[in-house]
């Protein structure tokens, strides 16, 4: 888990199916003293966690990849520059899983396009 550690959600709006988070980053996470030394970088796989993460915080169950059908990091999200990021979110559930199309941003800067699918993990 990266919620509360890694990241804070600041803010959360849900609309039917679709929700928006508000996350801000924890500068001094150790993730940074080897992620680049001097030249802090958000892994990508952070980035997708944090998707997977509000999304089970949108609903309510515990969630895990199971296919991921497009992914296009299309920046490098900088923490000392971009602290605060948005997650958009799109969640149609289906029989046992859920779809989701998901971005990350800040403003007008998109540093992540994600359409993959979702399952309840077990256990």
């Amino acid at each position: 888990m990266l919620r509360d550690s890694f990241f804070t959600i600041e803010e959360f709006s849900k609309d039917g199916v679709s929700f928006r988070a508000a996350v801000r980053l924890n500068e001094q996470h150790p993730v940074f003293a080897g992620h680049f030394p001097g030249q802090p970088v958000v892994p990508g796989v952070f980035t997708l966690q944090m998707i997977k993460e509000c999304v089970s915080y949108a609903l309510e169950k515990e969630l895990r990849f199971t296919t991921v059908q497009n992914c296009k990091f299309s920046r490098t999200i900088l923490p000392g520059v971009h602290p605060l990021l948005e997650i958009h979110c799109t969640c149609t559930p289906r029989a046992g899983e859920c779809a989701v199309v998901a971005s990350v941003q800040s403003g007008s800067d998109v540093f992540l396009s994600l359409k993959a699918v979702l399952v309840m993990s077990e256990g």
